[in-house]
């Protein structure tokens, strides 16, 4: 059965009315009441965190980790009690191992192609923080803080529309947890030609 997963329970079933649970009947879907080893199925929908629907709404696959490019760890958690923070280390606009962006705003990349590379960037640290997180949504507390380095031109001053490409998601991954403290930087170069790169601070409960 397609979006569904079975789960068996002993004794009456008085779950099928909070819409998550339902009991199977000759292909009808309807809140079960039957006793003892009844075997329902769960909406996976249902089973969905809010930061998972806000990720298929927006059609956002988490992909691998990308692989450091030098010697460097992707992530470095501080403390294991509640409200740690994982450092994220800064992220390129990469797909497949390739930077899908280079060069220079705006002379060679346009200013919303930036943003572009700035959401790019962003999806690799959220699939970094993701790892962080042990992949369970529910341990993350919030974004604290988000810098993004922008290589651009000297008389370029618009680094924080650039940056506004990863902040948006984030707020539209994550919601209220997603707003944050920012940096938006200028720089004349970056790691492979890149045109952004992206770092994050996030809070976490521990595991």
């Amino acid at each position: 059965m397609v979006g569904f997963r079975p789960l068996t329970i002993a004794g009456p079933c008085r779950i099928g009315s909070t819409g998550g649970l339902y009991a199977v009947v000759r292909g009808a879907h309807h809140g079960c009441s039957q006793n003892d080893g009844v075997t329902i199925w769960q909406c996976m929908e249902c089973l969905m965190s809010d930061v998972e629907k806000n990720l298929a709404r927006l059609g956002v696959t988490i992909p691998p980790v990308p692989r450091p490019v030098a010697a460097y760890l992707p992530y470095v958690q501080i403390g294991m009690q509640a409200g740690s923070l994982v450092f994220v280390s800064g992220q390129l606009p990469s797909r497949d191992g390739k930077v899908l962006f280079q060069g220079h705003v705006p002379t060679v990349q346009s200013v919303e192609q930036g943003r572009d590379a700035a959401r790019l960037a962003a999806i690799n640290a959220v699939a970094v923080l993701y790892d962080a997180c042990l992949k369970d949504w529910n341990r993350l507390e919030r974004i604290v803080k988000l810098t993004v380095y922008v290589a651009c031109e000297p008389d370029f001053h618009n680094q924080p529309l650039v940056a506004n490409g990863a902040s948006d998601l984030l707020v539209e991954i994550f919601g209220e947890a997603g707003r944050h403290a920012r940096a938006a930087v200028g720089t004349n170069a970056l790691p492979l030609g890149s045109t952004v790169e992206v770092e994050i601070v996030a809070s976490v409960k521990p595991a």
